[in-house]
C-alpha cells in the first residue's frame, strides 16, 4: 500500500518538466539546512548548557542564504538523479564543504558566532550524508517505478561475477525492458552471495532453472577462445540464447 503511494508520487514527479524537478529537490536542500543545525547543535550541547547552542543556531540563515546561491551555481541540479553514481556523492561532499568554508570566511569577517571546528566537520558531514541519501533514494525509487511500468521483460542471467559482470547488471538494471535473475559464475567461493541484491549462483543453476530464462550474457572478457566456446556451446545445448558482452 505505502510502496504502491510512493509510485505515485514517483510517477507524478518523473512526469514533470525538468525545471520542477529541480526546483524541488532544491527546495527539499534548504528546507533540511535549519533542521541538520538543530541536529548538529543537539548532538554538540546535549550534556551542556544549551544558551551557547543558541547563539550558534544564527548561522542557520546565513547558511541558507548562501546554499540558495551556491548549489545552482556550482552545478548540484545538473545530473540525472536516476543516474546516480559515487562521483555524485563526492561533488555534493566537496560543494558542501566549500559552502561551510566559505560561511567560516563571512563569519570571521563580519564576527558573528561560527560553529567550533568540530561542529563544522559534523555539519559538514551530515549535510552531505543527508543530501546524498535523499538523491540515492528518489534514483531507487525512480528505478523501482520504472520496473513496476513495465509488464512484460527479459529475464537475464549473467555469466560472470567480475568487474564486468557487476556494471553490465548496473546497465540492466536502469534499463526497464530487463530483470535480472542472478549471476552464474565458476568460482565457489562466490556461490550464494551477493551483488547489489542479485544472487550469485553455480553454473547448475542453468540446467534447474532454463524454463525461467530469456538470455544469458556473457561478461568475462578476459576469457580464452577454447573456454569461451565450450561455455557458449553448454549454455547453448539448454536451448537459451546466449549473447557475449
Amino acid at each position: 500500500m505505502h510502496t504502491s503511494y510512493l509510485l505515485r508520487i514517483v510517477s507524478y514527479i518523473s512526469n514533470l518538466q525538468s525545471k520542477y524537478r529541480k526546483l524541488i529537490l532544491f527546495c527539499m536542500d534548504l528546507i533540511l539546512i535549519p533542521f541538520i543545525c538543530y541536529l548538529v547543535l543537539w548532538l554538540q550541547y546535549i550534556t551542556q548548557d544549551r544558551a551557547g547552542a543558541i547563539s550558534y543556531y544564527s548561522i542557520t540563515w546565513p547558511l541558507c542564504l548562501l546554499a540558495f546561491f551556491f548549489y545552482p551555481l556550482s552545478g548540484q541540479y545538473n545530473g540525472f538523479v536516476r543516474y546516480l553514481g559515487s562521483y555524485s556523492l563526492y561533488s555534493i561532499l566537496l560543494r558542501n564543504f566549500f559552502l561551510i568554508f566559505i560561511l567560516s570566511i563571512i563569519g570571521f569577517l563580519f564576527n558573528f558566532d561560527i560553529l567550533p571546528i568540530r561542529s563544522l566537520i559534523l555539519l559538514w558531514l551530515l549535510m552531505s550524508f543527508i543530501n546524498g541519501s535523499i538523491r540515492f533514494i528518489i534514483r531507487d525509487l525512480l528505478v523501482r517505478y520504472k520496473s513496476y511500468s513495465t509488464n512484460i521483460k527479459t529475464r537475464i542471467l549473467i555469466y560472470g561475477a567480475g568487474a564486468a559482470g557487476v556494471q553490465l547488471s548496473a546497465s540492466l538494471r536502469i534499463n526497464n525492458k530487463y530483470s535480472i535473475i542472478g549471476f552464474i559464475d565458476d568460482s565457489s567461493d562466490l556461490w550464494n552471495r551477493t551483488i547489489n541484491g542479485i544472487k550469485i549462483y553455480p553454473p547448475k543453476f542453468l540446467l534447474n532453472k532454463k524454463s525461467e530464462i530469456d538470455k544469458v550474457l556473457i561478461a568475462i572478457p578476459s576469457l580464452s577462445k577454447k573456454i569461451r566456446k565450450k561455455i557458449l556451446d553448454d549454455i547453448s545445448s539448454f536451448g537459451i540464447p546466449v549473447l557475449q558482452c
